[in-house]
């Protein structure tokens, strides 16, 4: 019985490792694509998983919800900061602190904020 658990612990930490891998390579392609969109500049081509926990989608089955952050730069002298999570593959919301361009840089950022239409609990 105990080679059982044991099997079935191994399997789950696989399945874990190839989802994890996934989601980041979704997060990394979802960062470069936002920031090519937007004119911006991601820095350090990497993308950093800062959370993860199980949510319900729709009502749903628990998921993994992945959180993750980037940096990205308007002009290569300032940094700002991006996050954004997945659930299932997808980009559930996006969130940009960006610089308010019309005035002086040092001006506080303005927030993007962009949500898919799913409910999570």
């Amino acid at each position: 019985m105990s080679e059982l658990i044991a099997l079935l612990l191994l399997i789950a930490g696989i399945w874990y490792w190839q989802d994890t891998t996934l989601a980041r390579e979704i997060a990394l392609r979802q960062c470069r694509r936002t920031c090519r969109e937007l004119g911006l500049q991601l820095l350090d081509q990497t993308v950093e998983r800062t959370r993860s926990q199980l949510v319900r989608v729709n009502g749903g089955p628990r998921v993994l919800r992945r959180e993750y952050q980037f940096a990205f730069t308007t002009t290569g002298e300032q940094r700002y900061a991006g996050y954004f999570c997945i659930v299932r593959g997808q980009v559930l919301d996006l969130h940009l602190d960006l610089p308010d361009l019309t005035t002086d840089e040092h001006s506080s950022p303005h927030q993007l904020y962009l949500q898919s239409d799913q409910t999570v609990h």
